[in-house]
């Protein structure tokens, strides 16, 4: 399985073993811990280098019970759509926070599960997206939620490269909430 290139640091040619990548990409996060903004920008924009289609990235992050604010967002389509979903209280970003483990949504336009947000989100330039919810035992942080402009552009390969860079982002992303707390108390 390869991935998309890095360029975290690597200026390699077409894919590179996806071991390596996310090798990579475990270090960056690594040295971002401890910082939750840096951490979260870490995030998204690993995702947008090495998950195969992602044109754009961001986080649903858990501020409080059944509250999320949108972060981190590589442009302003993930913010815009998160707050879509806010204010309509469904989504598949929504229900990747709070429900499943992973959400792919191949054809947002005639996607059935949440008919508003589909029509909206559609009008937006969304064309499909993957939601993975970023959790650690007994914790659910938010969701990472990847997006392109093009119907279909998400396979299973691209869904298990996100899944992998998830379980990455949640243990970095829970260690950095961590820091951020003992550094308040």
């Amino acid at each position: 399985m390869s991935a998309a290139p890095d360029n975290l640091a690597s200026d390699s040619a077409a894919t590179e073993p996806l071991g390596d990548v996310m090798s990579r990409v475990a270090r960056k996060l690594q040295e971002e811990h401890g910082e939750v903004e840096a951490t979260l920008r870490a995030i998204t924009g690993s995702a947008t280098r090495i998950v195969p289609n992602a044109e754009a990235c961001g986080i649903s992050y858990v501020t409080g019970p059944w509250k999320i604010e949108p972060r981190a967002w590589t442009s302003d389509l993930p913010k815009d759509v998160d707050s879509l979903q806010e204010r309509l209280k469904q989504g598949p970003c929504l229900d990747a926070v709070w429900e499943q483990l992973v959400v792919r949504v191949d054809d947002v336009a005639a996607d059935q599960r949440w008919p508003q947000f589909a029509q909206e989100a559609a009008s937006m330039g969304v064309g499909s997206m993957m939601c993975f919810q970023l959790f650690v035992q007994g914790d659910q942080l938010g969701a990472m939620n990847m997006y392109a402009r093009t119907q279909g552009a998400f396979d299973d390969e691209c869904q298990d490269i996100g899944q992998m860079l998830a379980a990455h982002a949640a243990v970095a992303l829970a260690g950095a909430a961590s820091s951020t707390a003992s550094l308040k108390s």
